[in-house]
């Protein structure tokens, strides 16, 4: 009797230890099924952020505001070389030498991961690609463009004091300021000249580092959507 109940007795503890073992297996599956849920839920959000930003870029910053200022520079450097241009332009180019831009792209969805765990992306090279990329990359070039771009101002002061004959308007309390369209002879003076050349080495250097945050940009694109694809 002592050995059959002793038997029976360690058959239902084996029972127990195996259905303990199973429900663990299945909590311990349901947590990383969720984990990686949650995980793949955020590196969507990022994905579908880097390819709305890397389309303003390409279309806004550079394919409109910075293009239009290397329009205007390639303009008045026909001009001074003797190149034959339609005129009727020359005022949309005089102003687009001053178009700048603020260079931006959505960082909410990192912020977001960043406050909630970066320990949440489980790919140890990716999570220190995006670190590396919303970190140092962006705000790095961010900044070094931006400090090129704060000089608009400036160019704009100078181009003003060339312009005798600006005229002001108010409505609704505020002041309108109508700037001429400057004469053909503008592009000889030095203050001018200035200012071009101020141009053209500000979207030069824009493009430079823009290139460099749009490479990244796809770059840690691709890599999320390697780890999306697994």
């Amino acid at each position: 009797m002592n050995s059959k109940y002793l038997k029976y007795a360690i058959g239902e503890i084996f029972l127990v230890v195996i259905g303990i073992l199973i429900a663990l297996a299945i909590n311990n599956w349901r947590e990383a099924k969720k984990a990686r849920d949650f995980e793949v839920k955020m590196l969507s959000e990022i994905q579908t952020t880097l390819e709305a930003d890397l389309f303003f870029l390409d279309t806004h910053l550079l394919g409109t505001r910075n293009q239009r200022e290397v329009d205007a520079v390639s303009f008045f450097k026909d001009l001074l070389a003797g190149n034959p241009r339609n005129l009727d332009s020359l005022r949309y180019n005089y102003f687009g030498l001053t178009n700048g831009q603020f260079f931006r792209i959505n960082t909410g969805p990192y912020e977001s991961l960043k406050s909630i765990g970066l320990e949440k992306i489980s790919n140890d090279s990716l999570r220190n690609k995006i670190v590396y990329f919303y970190g140092f990359i962006f705000p790095r070039n961010r900044d070094l463009i931006q400090y090129q771009q704060d000089q608009v101002d400036d160019d704009v002061e100078l181009l003003r004091t060339l312009e005798e004959d600006m005229t002001y308007n108010i409505q609704n309390d505020e002041v309108e300021i109508i700037r001429p369209t400057p004469p053909v002879s503008i592009i000889k003076d030095p203050t001018f000249l200035r200012v071009l050349k101020n141009t053209e080495r500000r979207t030069e250097w824009t493009i430079a580092q823009s290139d460099i945050i749009r490479d990244e940009l796809i770059s840690l694109k691709d890599f999320i959507q390697q780890e999306l694809d697994k």
